[in-house]
């Protein structure tokens, strides 16, 4: 498919006549499109149908496109996937047009290119200066305050809430729960900087800004997320945890909230733990057929330890659950222990680790014992009382499965130790460890083979 070059459309774009720079231009200093779109010589139409004219390409124009999974290589440079594109590319308005153009170059598949002027999506999109705006991003963005409904009940409790319940506040935060949502994002990042607020989703792994709004609002979004997750919107010196259930549609979603001080204001996090999550198969998850077969033997064993180690989101409680879902029957009786529950599986005890009344890992393992298991899963081993519990339920006939976060599966005997728990126990106990990674996985619906530059 013939392509005229970025940088040939730009130089041709920026010598016509009809779009001479405006005064306040200083070639070196200033973006010339940048210029042009702040002094409303261009408008977005017409810059869309001169670049269609001059390309043949189809360029959008659309006021905000569905991005997603930027190309590794071009991460920084505004290249992305387009959900529901025949082509796998989207290329954004970049600022550095020869690179982008080389690695385009060597790509062996089409590029389907498109406009989305980052200075105008940016004031459209992410500028949040007063309550107005606010509602009209929401009226833009379809939400209301009929998408969200908290299960769990709460009263404002003085007028440090009151801004928090004033309704823009509110469908701001109901908005970005939604795009976190929809986005699949597992995590929400928002964190204060010295002028703005700034909101991070992570989504498959990686964190990616898709919003900030004025400082002003920081404290009041802070204290709608307090309020929603029944935590002390007056406490902002110390971290606090808590959590929140919400309804979105038909789908329940319990989040998990963390609040920590910094320089510039509280940073939350929010974790998303969707309600009734499918729980993989074995042969799901990314294991070989060989590594199937000997994971299988080892699960499948009456009694010993079965350690899943990796960083924080690598899939761990995810195997587990894989785990337990192959052994899962009427004739077992499997009990887990978690912070928090992320699946919920029939035929399996649950129990929510909670600190208030006097449940943790410790203390429900005891109680676990007492309870005639046969299959034990221990959400993480993190204190030496619990790890020599679970070492000891395992030499009196319990087959046990718990995570541990260290970088390899070697590493885990260097953490039990470390907790105490003699090497002649381990050395009984363990039946196998499993240490494992996430990747990226190629779509399922459109993925077809490249063959990329070996450069890349």
């Amino acid at each position: 498919m013939a392509r005229l070059s970025l940088i040939e459309r730009l130089r041709a774009f920026e010598q016509r006549s009809d779009l001479s720079p405006p005064t306040s231009f200083q070639p070196g200093r200033d973006s010339l499109l940048g210029t042009l779109q702040t002094d409303g010589t261009l408008t977005r139409d017409r810059v869309a149908a001169f670049l269609a004219s001059e390309t043949g390409h189809v360029i959008s124009t659309a006021t905000r496109l569905d991005l997603r999974n930027p190309l590794t290589q071009l991460r920084d440079r505004e290249v992305f996937e387009i959900r529901g594109a025949e082509d796998a590319y989207g290329l954004t308005w970049p600022q550095d047009f020869i690179a982008v153009d080389e690695i385009l170059r060597r790509c062996a598949r089409p590029i389907f290119e498109i406009l989305s002027l980052p200075e105008l999506e940016e004031n459209e999109v992410t500028q949040v200066d007063d309550r107005e705006v606010v509602q009209s991003i929401l009226q833009d963005l379809g939400s209301s305050d009929a998408d969200i409904e908290v299960v769990n009940s709460f009263d404002l409790a003085d007028d440090v809430a009151d801004l928090a319940d004033e309704a823009p506040i509110i469908k701001l935060l109901n908005m970005i729960l939604l795009r976190a949502f929809k986005d699949e994002a597992s995590d929400i990042h928002i964190e204060a900087e010295e002028n703005v607020t700034r909101v991070r989703y992570r989504v498959d792994g990686e964190l990616r800004e898709v919003m900030h709004s004025p400082k002003k609002f920081h404290n009041a979004i802070v204290s709608r997320v307090k309020i929603m997750s029944d935590l002390d919107i007056a406490e902002k010196r110390t971290p606090q945890d808590g959590r929140m259930k919400l309804k979105l549609g038909r789908d329940g979603v319990d989040v998990r909230v963390s609040t920590l001080p910094s320089v510039y204001g509280e940073k939350v996090v929010m974790r998303i733990l969707r309600e009734g999550s499918l729980v993989l198969g074995i042969e799901d998850i990314g294991f070989s057929e060989s590594q199937i077969q000997v994971y299988r033997s080892i699960i499948t064993r009456p009694y010993g330890i079965l350690l899943v180690t990796g960083p924080t989101g690598s899939g761990k409680t995810t195997t587990l659950y894989s785990t337990l879902r192959y052994l899962n029957s009427k004739s077992k009786n499997i009990i887990t222990i978690e912070d928090p529950v992320e699946y919920q599986v029939e035929n399996i005890n649950q129990i929510q680790v909670n600190r208030k009344a006097g449940i943790d890992f410790a203390s429900g393992l005891k109680s676990i014992l007492r309870q005639d298991p046969d299959i034990i899963m221990i959400g993480e081993m993190r204190d030496e009382e619990t790890a020599s519990i679970a070492v000891k339920a395992a030499l009196t006939g319990h087959l046990v499965f718990s995570t541990l976060h260290t970088n390899d599966a070697p590493g885990s005997y260097e953490r039990l130790q470390d907790m105490k728990v003699a090497p002649y126990l381990l050395t009984s106990a363990i039946i196998g460890i499993v240490a494992q990674r996430l990747v990226r996985r190629n779509c399922p619906r459109c993925a077809e083979p490249d063959a990329a530059d070996p450069e890349l």
